[in-house]
């Protein structure tokens, strides 16, 4: 997580179910910041999913959540089947400049990078990461996704 953030010069994008980030990647999301790359972070929220009782937001520095954009998949863009179950937003990746893109089964929490057997891969180069980018702005030109404050 944090090596790809520290790699973007101009735009990032962050996508987690579960966010209760830690010093270091606030301090690397904030230091990207003071850099004038743009940060765009997608997260799920209680209010759009009821299996998730709680959300790490307020983990995130002030400047983050003042600074950064935030979206979120509302329920009422979320398909649901004959029994009525809701999908959640379970991307877990980071993306720096189209170029890097770190994709993850670890959510951006201290316990996924800290304690917890997670995988991921990252890929440099080639069509992938900016294809990974393409999806995300096309859910928010849909507006699947919409941006918050959190």
């Amino acid at each position: 997580w944090v090596e790809v953030i520290a790699e973007a010069a101009r735009t990032l994008w962050i996508a987690s179910y579960a966010t209760w980030p830690g010093d270091e990647v606030n301090n690397a999301i904030e230091l990207a910041l003071n850099n004038s790359v743009q940060v765009n972070i997608i997260v799920e929220r209680p209010e759009d999913n009821t299996g998730l009782t709680n959300t790490g937001l307020n983990w995130f520095t002030e400047t983050v959540r003042s600074t950064a954009q935030f979206f979120a998949w509302p329920k009422e863009e979320r398909p649901t089947n004959e029994s009525n179950h809701c999908p959640s937003m379970h991307a877990k990746c980071v993306i720096a400049d189209k170029r890097v893109a770190f994709v993850t089964s670890a959510n951006l929490t201290e316990a996924a990078m800290e304690r917890n057997i997670e995988v991921g891969i990252v890929l440099r180069g080639g069509p992938q990461p900016g294809r990974l980018v393409e999806r995300f702005e096309s859910m928010v030109t849909s507006g699947d996704l919409t941006q918050f404050r959190p």
